[in-house]
């Protein structure tokens, strides 16, 4: 298994844009969800952070962000506001449980073959709130700037 990348990325924050992105269908009575997308950049790097929390930072507050970067882009994880102490970490509890639900739904239908879908789906969850759960402990063990 390949392992998760997570480089840290540290300095003052400038050019904060933010939005939502907005998803479900209301008519089917599911309701619609949202997710606040921010993009900004921290010493001239472009970072692009999704989170269901509400971000609190200002022009020229020094930050700790934790994830990857992809197309010239970082990809925030986890991340920590170090003029404030404000801490945004993804939740990683409910992708475990969900992982682990799965798994064992999966091994329990595996005989209508339902499970050959239900157990890699489930791994995928693992592999994402192992992934969270890194990004956290990383953060939590770099100093602030």
């Amino acid at each position: 298994m390949a392992s998760i990348k997570t480089d840290v990325l540290q300095g003052r924050i400038s050019n904060i844009s933010s939005g939502v992105e907005l998803y479900g269908r209301a008519d089917r009575g599911n309701g619609i969800n949202q997710t606040n997308t921010w993009t900004f950049r921290i010493d001239k790097k472009p970072v692009s952070f999704k989170t269901k929390q509400n971000l609190n930072f200002s022009e020229g507050d020094l930050i700790t962000a934790v994830g990857g970067e992809n197309n010239g882009t970082f990809n925030v994880t986890a991340l920590r506001n170090d003029t404030t102490g404000q801490i945004f970490e993804p939740t990683v509890g409910v992708a475990k449980f969900l992982g682990w639900g799965l798994i064992i739904l999966g091994i329990i239908t595996i005989f209508i073959f339902v499970g050959f879908l239900l157990i890699p789906l489930g791994i995928f969850f693992l592999v994402a709130s192992r992934g969270g759960a890194k990004a956290v402990e990383i953060l939590k063990r770099t100093p602030a700037v």
